[in-house]
């Protein structure tokens, strides 16, 4: 059976780890058994979205319906209730056993057709999934590669979780960034040249001689990495790992000297 691929998804209450792969039953089984975990349920996904049915039910009782009924049924099926809804009257959480052959829509489908209850439904995450629109993010196999499992860095279930922060400036020591580029442009801070030539951290585009080093014309390594970084996600171009953060540039041309004064810049 091939490994399958985990990630986390943290949430409001819940820390929630997806397996992608073949999963069988037993294995499903083998999680619940182990104390930290509360719950080892299939994912559901339907048009796209993604969710995930916990050991939790919500059940309404019908006008005529007793707690003693609904506490009847719950030790029946090694449920735990939990507290009434402080908004609706007679609205109750249960809480499934690990030891329960039930899963949650199952028991909640067993309360339904009692008739007792107004609604019995199982208590689902829904699971963001976050993805880009830009033009070659497709062709981005370091951030998102179906084809092989672990040859990327799964960027999808990270960026849930955050795609960067405007307080964090990202420093980019290299040989220059276009500071115009449409896919950096809203997410470059005013830039540092070390070499005293005036680019502001743009590139240095013609051959000049500063004492120290030769700058080769046109290179744009340092655009390149900044893009990896932090470009927009505008629907064109390619996505940058931390499309919300910030990066600066910090001209050094390649030389030595020109690197430690820029590592001292950002301080």
């Amino acid at each position: 059976m091939p490994n399958p691929e985990a990630y986390f998804v943290e949430g409001y209450s819940y820390n929630t780890v997806i397996l992608e792969g073949e999963i069988s039953s037993d294995i499903l089984d083998s999680f619940k058994t182990k104390e930290e975990i509360v719950s080892a349920t299939y994912l559901l996904k339907y048009n796209g979205s993604q969710s995930a049915y916990t050991n939790e039910f919500i059940v309404k009782l019908k006008d005529g319906t007793s707690f003693a009924r609904l506490k009847e049924l719950a030790d029946k099926t090694t449920c735990r209730i939990g507290k009434e809804d402080e908004f609706v009257k007679n609205q109750y959480m249960l809480y499934i056993s690990n030891a329960s052959e039930l899963d949650a829509i199952q028991t909640a489908n067993m309360f339904y057709e009692t008739g007792l209850f107004e609604f019995a439904e199982p208590n689902l995450i829904d699971l963001a999934v976050e993805n880009s629109s830009d033009t070659y993010f497709t062709s981005q196999w370091g951030l998102k590669k179906t084809a092989y499992n672990e040859v990327d860095i799964n960027i999808e279930p990270a960026w849930v979780v955050t795609k960067g922060s405007p307080n964090i400036r990202i420093a980019v020591i290299d040989s220059g960034v276009d500071l115009t580029h449409p896919d950096l442009q809203g997410n470059l801070l005013a830039g540092y040249d070390a070499t005293g030539l005036g680019t502001g951290g743009g590139p240095y585009y013609d051959e000049v001689w500063n004492g120290l080093v030769q700058v080769t014309k046109g290179d744009s390594h340092g655009t390149a990495v900044a893009g990896i970084i932090a470009a927009l996600q505008n629907s064109e171009g390619i996505s940058g790992v931390a499309p919300f953060g910030k990066s600066q540039s910090h001209g050094s041309a390649g030389c030595k000297p020109y690197r430690a004064e820029c590592c001292g810049y950002p301080r």
